[in-house]
């Protein structure tokens, strides 16, 4: 059987299924293909099974070399971050800050990233902007250590704070009579373009609060990219419906902006995953996030 402690074969491995034909992978990897080959053979007949079969010039992975990919993938990144955290007792003062961001939560990531810059100014950064289920799942595969993201969520190994809580506002560029607050039976009929899309965070508990009082909206659209949202809603494509953390995108438009007074409040906040080392520069961000928004600093292993 393979060792797992063979790193070298299963990092040969993994660029075999990223490149898909062995030449391409021996070039990235810095050499020739004849022993790259035989290294493949040798886990193949190691490990009892085939990883790959041959479609014209590429390599197609098997069931069974996709079982391998994806525990290889997890021993690497374990690896990596056992190595980060030998790297950052010696030294405590250089490393990366891999987080992830909401698209409508994200106002008040400067400010905290100005300051964080000012503690640590050698941290490299590595930001990643989608929706929260999609950062959940980034964390779930190590790719970033921490994220601020859209409540709530379903995920058992995932720590979280709650930062804050928040009314929503109804955005249009159509003239009413209400000056700054509306009700949902009031827009139940107008055409919408919704943050996020189907299944989605903000998109369900946006429909949800409709339903809730027995009313269908009107949905006429999905967008996930608040600038191109904002554009859509001013130029009178549809109105919208944003958190009040979203309406600095729409600062400079030229649109009528009305609280939703008898919808809930939607919350944000800061998550990571559980029973996993969390790297210094993940901490002092956490902390840094939590101090801005006068929450309590969570105990950590």
């Amino acid at each position: 059987m393979i060792s797992i402690l063979d790193l070298k074969q299963l990092r040969y491995f993994m660029t075999i299924v990223e490149e898909k034909t062995i030449l391409a992978a021996a070039k990235r990897l810095h050499m020739s293909q004849p022993p790259l080959s035989q290294q493949l053979r040798t886990m193949e007949r190691d490990l009892g099974v085939s990883l790959f079969y041959r479609r014209g010039r590429k390599l197609v992975i098997t069931e069974a070399g996709k079982a391998l990919y994806q525990h290889a993938y997890q021993m690497l990144k374990l690896m990596e971050a056992a190595e980060a955290e030998v790297k950052e007792v010696g030294s405590g003062e250089k490393g990366k800050l891999r987080i992830g961001v909401n698209t409508l939560s994200d106002s008040d990531l400067p400010h905290i990233l100005t300051k964080y810059e000012k503690n640590f100014p050698n941290i490299t950064y590595n930001i990643h902007q989608n929706e929260s289920s999609q950062l959940i799942h980034l964390l779930e595969l190590r790719e970033i250590d921490a994220a601020l993201i859209r409540l709530p969520f379903s995920a058992d190994n995932i720590a979280k704070v709650i930062l804050q809580d928040e009314p929503f506002f109804y955005i249009t560029n159509v003239p009413t009579s209400s000056h700054d607050r509306i009700t949902l039976e009031d827009i139940v009929q107008k055409p919408l373009i919704l943050p996020s899309t189907q299944s989605l965070g903000l998109y369900e508990m946006i429909v949800q609060s409709f339903i809730s009082i027995g009313l269908t909206p009107y949905i006429k659209a999905e967008c996930s990219d608040t600038v191109l949202l904002a554009n859509l809603v001013e130029q009178g494509f549809a109105s919208s419906i944003v958190p009040h953390s979203a309406l600095q995108v729409f600062k400079h438009k030229d649109v009528q902006l009305l609280e939703i007074e008898n919808m809930n409040n939607a919350s944000y906040g800061i998550v990571w995953k559980k029973d996993f080392y969390l790297p210094k520069t993940t901490r002092e961000f956490i902390r840094l996030v939590t101090e801005h928004f006068k929450v309590e600093f969570p105990e950590m292993d």
